[in-house]
């Protein structure tokens, strides 16, 4: 009968330890897809908080030495993160395709240890180079990768969840949030698609070309 017992009590408990895991981790990983006003300590339309953080090379990079000069687009993952693999890759697609405005592309991973970082990024830049032949180049991920092993920077901000995109102005405020990354589905394509339009022309609107800034001071 004690023996009964103390099997019920060892089953009670394992199973709210699960409950309560699930919990916690859908509370802390499931975020609205699409674009908001507000996630965390990202608000639109208020300054952004300002951090320090190491790139994979070691060089110390701080968000707010950018103010004046550059529009900056962060990128939250990390590398168990499915769908973050994927805004990873659209990431780098803005980041080719705009490089002539003058954006600084940033790709903030949070919680884990620089290696780890490294071999992701090698990994992904394999794989999506799989996926291209001619005449459609490939061209490597070239933005900028930030490590973040304490995850302070998200513990700062308060962000629920990842993968999440914030692009920030030359004046250090937010200008636009995009919280998750399509489900997988059907609908996908169109989604992804429609949140890779979003970020494009919000950066179109907020830049211009570095060679039409520079012909207009040399004319």
């Amino acid at each position: 009968m004690r023996r009964r017992v103390i099997w019920v009590m060892v089953l009670l408990v394992f199973g709210a330890a699960t409950v309560a895991l699930h919990s916690y981790v859908k509370s802390s990983h499931a975020l609205t897809v699409g674009s908001v006003a507000r996630i965390g300590n990202f608000v639109v339309g208020e300054p952004a908080p300002d951090f320090s953080l190491p790139d994979i090379h070691g060089t110390r990079v701080v968000l707010s030495q950018f103010r004046d000069r550059k529009v900056v687009v962060l990128q939250f993952w990390t590398s168990w993160c499915s769908t973050c693999d994927e805004s990873l890759e659209q990431f780098q697609s803005l980041n080719h395709w705009l490089r002539e405005r003058g954006i600084e592309f940033l790709a903030v991973n949070v919680g884990e240890n620089p290696q780890t970082v490294r071999e992701k990024i090698e990994e992904l830049s394999e794989k999506s180079e799989r996926r291209f032949t001619e005449p459609v180049p490939w061209v490597p991920f070239s933005f900028g990768v930030l490590t973040d092993p304490p995850g302070e920077v998200r513990t700062r901000y308060r962000l629920p969840g990842v993968p999440v995109l914030a692009i920030v102005g030359m004046d250090g405020r937010v200008e636009h949030i995009e919280s998750g990354y399509p489900p997988r589905s059907r609908r996908r394509w169109l989604s992804s698609s429609d949140r890779l339009e979003r970020v494009s022309d919000k950066l179109k609107s907020l830049t211009r070309p570095v060679e039409d800034s520079g012909s207009r001071r040399n004319p």
